[in-house]
This record gives C-alpha cells, sequence and structure tokens, in this order.
C-alpha cells in the first residue's frame, strides 16, 4: 500500500511535475491528519460480502481427517478444531470472546442439497413446527436451527480476526456454561470483567450414547453431555495493549456489522443471506 512519503514525482513536462508535486503534497497533508479515520474503524462494510472464517469440530467423516481427500490437513483427527478460512487445525483452543448473541440460523434442508441461507432474530419470523418435535422450518420451508454464535479472537491470531464458533442443539448448553463460567472469574479488585476480558482454554470430548433404533454414536462436544461439564478453563485476563491493538477494533467492526442490526417481529430483517455463494456446509457466511 502506497504511503504518502511513497509518492514520487513522475518525469515529464513542467506542468506534469508541477501536477505530480501538488499530488504528493496533498497526500502528504492528508496523512499526517487521517487519526480521525481511526475513530470510524471498520465502518461501510456492513453489507459488503466476505468469507467469515469458522471453527468446526472435525468428525471421523470430515474431509480434513482422511489422508485419501484432496482436503485432507496432516496431523488433523477427530475432535480437533479446524478454521475453515485459514484452513488451520487446532487440538485445543486458547481464545478470547468478544460478542455473544443468540439467532435463529435458515438452512436449506439437507434433501435438497443443503446450505446455509442466512440469520435472522429469534422469534422474528413466521415458522412451523417445532425444535424439540420433528425440527422447526420457516414458510418457504427452510430449517429453522436454534443457534447461539459466539466470535473470539484466537491468541496469536489476532491480526486474523474475529471467527464464529457456532452452538446448535446439544451444543447450546456448553455454551451457556462457558459464558457462566465467564462471570464468576474476577478482578483483583473484586470486580466481574467485560465479557471479553479473558482468555480462555477450550477443548473436545468424545461422548458415547447407545440410542434406540440407531446403536452406537458418539460425537464431540465441548465438554460430555451425560455429566453436563463444559470443557473450559480461565488461562489470564487480557492486557491494556491487547485491548486497545485486538479486542476494541474488533468489537467496533462487529457490532457495526449488520447481522446484528435486528429488527423486533413485526418487522423481521434477513440479517444475512447466504444465496448462491452459500456453501453446504454454510462456510460462506457473511459478515
Amino acid at each position: 500500500m502506497a504511503k504518502a512519503k511513497d509518492i514520487k514525482a513522475t518525469a515529464g513536462t513542467t506542468e506534469d511535475q508541477k501536477f505530480a508535486d501538488a499530488l504528493a503534497k496533498e497526500a502528504a497533508a492528508a496523512a499526517a491528519d487521517s487519526d480521525f479515520l481511526d475513530d470510524s474503524a471498520g465502518q461501510g462494510y456492513e453489507d459488503v460480502r466476505s468469507k467469515t472464517p469458522m471453527l468446526k469440530i472435525l468428525i471421523a467423516t470430515s474431509p480434513q481427517v482422511n489422508e485419501a481427500d484432496d482436503e485432507h490437513i496432516p496431523g488433523a483427527k477427530p475432535g480437533h478444531f479446524y478454521n475453515t478460512v485459514t484452513k488451520r487445525v487446532y487440538k485445543e483452543l486458547n481464545c478470547n470472546i468478544l460478542l455473544a448473541k443468540k439467532a435463529w440460523t435458515l438452512w436449506v434442508p439437507q434433501d435438497q442439497g443443503g446450505g446455509f441461507k442466512g440469520r435472522v432474530a429469534p422469534e422474528s419470523i413466521r415458522t412451523n413446527g417445532d425444535f424439540f418435535k420433528g425440527g422447526m422450518y420457516t414458510e418457504e420451508g427452510y430449517e429453522v436451527h436454534d443457534t447461539f454464535e459466539v466470535y473470539v479472537l484466537l491468541k496469536g491470531e489476532e491480526k486474523d480476526g474475529p471467527v464464529l464458533f457456532s452452538f446448535t442443539k446439544g451444543h447450546i448448553p456448553h455454551a451457556n456454561r462457558w459464558l457462566q463460567a465467564n462471570r464468576t472469574v474476577r478482578t483483583p479488585k473484586g470486580n466481574v470483567p467485560p465479557l471479553w476480558g479473558s482468555y480462555w482454554k477450550i477443548w473436545t470430548s468424545l461422548n458415547k450414547k447407545n440410542i434406540q433404533g440407531v446403536g452406537n454414536t458418539q460425537w464431540y462436544h465441548i465438554g460430555n453431555d451425560e455429566a453436563k461439564t463444559t470443557n473450559c478453563e480461565w488461562v489470564r485476563f487480557i492486557s491494556k495493549t491487547e485491548n486497545l491493538e485486538f479486542v476494541q477494533p474488533n468489537l467496533k467492526f462487529l457490532e457495526s456489522a449488520a447481522k446484528f442490526q435486528m429488527r423486533g417481529a413485526g418487522a423481521p430483517r434477513l440479517l444475512t443471506d447466504g444465496g448462491s455463494e452459500a456453501g453446504a456446509d454454510g462456510e460462506d457466511v457473511p459478515f
């Protein structure tokens, strides 16, 4: 990216030289007086589509763990975390919670090809069915998933920006327990720190159950479902430098994003729309 001091006059006529000198002078003056831009950092991208990094928990059938698959990642195993954009794999996470939001996410049914369609505020649209009895659907036939969305910064990768960690169905109790644990932390003065004030270590556990009519099944959650325990361990508070350099700028970005501008039930709004770009696995969830 060009900086003011990098702008050089171009060869040519005297008039060309004067014009180039004037441009360089304007650029230098603007650069010296650009602090106001930081006050609006991240704004203006509310409707700009981009591929949101998402954290997924790998399972035995994930292509990343299959050595014969083109998407295989050396060292990836079931139960590891996977970043859908950077393609990095983690045995455990060391992360900071930026923001947590409840939402209804909309999906095309798998027998119709699957794919993410968007998110809306809970209770803001007309639906049919029940989450606990056969599922809930929109009037257009999309599946509705009750979702707890947690945006995190990964330690050592804060400059990469927020990563979405979505909790649905049986995963939601673990999100709740993680946030409850966050509220039990106290500063040296005895106060409850802000949600984003700490780094946490998170890891997965293998869950097993014999389901009638299905047989033995197993899955990974960030905890033990039967014991109702969640794998979250407080690491430390963030530093002032981390707060200023990483946390606050990313909070401003998230809070200005369109997905968090939820309207009431009287005027429901599709906060994001997967459209034709959304993949069957929901990786193309836009900011």
